[in-house]
């Protein structure tokens, strides 16, 4: 039995579980993301040369860095991005040079700071859903502090907005509720602009 992959490139299910690839097609490369188990046999025959491995997926690990209210780095140096929503940013690209400079949105501090406050220098679970790796290499996962989960507590305070990308969707319907909450209460991204001012 085949897979299809992205880009027109079908595969066999036997092939190394979340590898990056890239097919040699005529003079064309395509790079393509493979699962399953492969031997180099498979690989050779398919004129597909592995570019990079992703290691096992850790069940627990130490919150080395928080990059920002949505995005961690584990001790072993791979970023995890929480599933189902979405933070503030505190950087942006530049274009023509495509450098990343620091140009918070409103609240991204705000959001990055709970973040920090909720899992920095921590031993966190993950708990993965159907897609265990974004387009960038990124750990996808439900990020939980004891019984706390980290994504639906940034939620919950109004610091993240659901964000909802197939097939990734286990928790999307109590996401959109601790929304509509923090919405209903005015905390953190929905709070009127008067309360915000009155904090200040």
């Amino acid at each position: 039995m085949s897979r299809p992959y992205r880009g027109s490139v079908t595969l066999p299910d036997q092939v190394a579980d979340g590898c990056a690839v890239t097919r040699h097609v005529g003079s064309a490369h395509r790079r393509v993301r493979i699962g399953g188990l492969a031997t180099a046999a498979h690989l050779l025959a398919w004129g597909v040369v592995v570019l990079s491995c992703t290691q096992a997926l850790p069940e627990t690990a130490q919150v080395r860095r928080v990059i920002d209210g949505d995005t961690i780095e584990i001790a072993d140096g791979r970023p995890v991005r929480y599933i189902g929503i979405d933070t503030p940013e505190v950087r942006r690209r530049t274009s023509p040079d495509d450098h990343w400079v620091k140009d918070p949105e409103p609240l991204a501090q705000e959001a990055t700071a709970a973040n920090q406050q909720l899992v920095g220098g921590k031993t966190v679970r993950l708990e993965y859903d159907v897609q265990t790796h974004d387009r960038h290499g990124r750990l996808l996962a439900y990020v939980f502090v004891g019984e706390d989960m980290v994504n639906g507590v940034l939620l919950e305070a109004g610091y993240a907005t659901p964000l909802t990308i197939p097939p990734n969707v286990k928790y999307a319907e109590p996401f959109r509720r601790l929304e509509a909450m923090a919405r209903t209460e005015g905390r953190g991204l929905w709070a009127k602009p008067e309360a915000a001012e009155a904090e200040d």
